[in-house]
């Protein structure tokens, strides 16, 4: 069996090969959606806080401030 070589305009270095794969970045499944909601004293009044973790980073979707707590809760957290 005979190889042919590369032709240089096909050739690809170990660090190209490294680099597009950290600019890829790793494929992960550790992620969790959630919601927080923060209430004054009395819990009608307060914030909403929607989030994400993905593995050790935590990502702030939105954040609301509300006067009803109560029907924030009510609706659904992709509708909010």
């Amino acid at each position: 069996m005979c190889r042919q070589p590369i032709p240089d305009d096909q050739q690809v270095s170990e660090a190209e090969q490294e680099g597009e794969e950290e600019e890829q970045g790793p494929q992960t499944e550790n992620y969790c959606d959630f919601t927080v909601f923060v209430t004054d004293a009395d819990g009608k009044r307060g914030m909403v806080v929607e989030a994400t973790t993905i593995d050790t980073e935590i990502s702030f979707n939105s954040v609301q401030v509300t006067s009803n707590i109560a029907e924030q809760k009510k609706i659904h957290r992709i509708e909010r």
